[in-house]
């Protein structure tokens, strides 16, 4: 003959079974840690610019299986051209956005405060480029991490020399 349920059971498995679902949904996934694998190097030529021997320091960022992402740090002024790039955020907290020979780049611009201004530049632009697939938000998820560090690291560092990139970037969970 058939076999019959307890309906209680069978109620109580299928909640467990839906809530699980539900949390496994709703939960908030990180970006992977991004680790220097490449850096920080005294290098000319940033993208997004056109043609340039922009001087600058450069990195590469290990970014898990999004792809790697390479960092540029400038102290030269630049003009961002509309024709090229994209601005996003508010004043206080301006992003540039634009493509450039297959890649999505991103940039910020920020006032540090240096321990030696004699030597060590104050205003700076943060460049990043990502792989072109990479979505717009990972990469101002990225992006805001990245001056962040990188402008704690440069006001701390006793020379031009001893400027760095941080070595590891914690991404926020999306």
């Amino acid at each position: 003959m058939g076999q019959f349920y307890n309906t209680k059971t069978v109620f109580s498995i299928v909640f467990l079974l839906s809530a699980a679902f539900c949390a496994r949904i709703g939960a908030e996934t990180a970006l992977p840690r991004a680790i220097l694998d490449r850096g920080t190097v005294v290098s000319q030529g940033v993208p997004g610019f056109g043609p340039n021997r922009l001087p600058c320091l450069t990195g590469r960022y290990a970014f898990g299986e999004l792809g790697p992402v390479s960092v540029y740090a400038l102290s030269e002024p630049v003009l961002f051209d509309p024709a090229r790039w994209a601005k996003s955020g508010t004043a206080s907290n301006t992003r540039w956005i634009g493509l450039a020979d297959g890649l999505r780049v991103v940039a910020a611009s920020r006032s540090v405060p240096v321990t030696d201004a004699a030597t060590i530049p104050g205003n700076w632009h943060f460049v990043a480029a990502f792989p072109e697939t990479l979505s717009e938000a990972d990469c101002l998820a990225f992006m805001s991490v990245f001056v962040e560090r990188t402008a704690f690291f440069f006001s701390t560092a006793k020379s031009r020399e001893t400027l760095s990139f941080p070595a590891v970037l914690d991404m926020p969970a999306r």
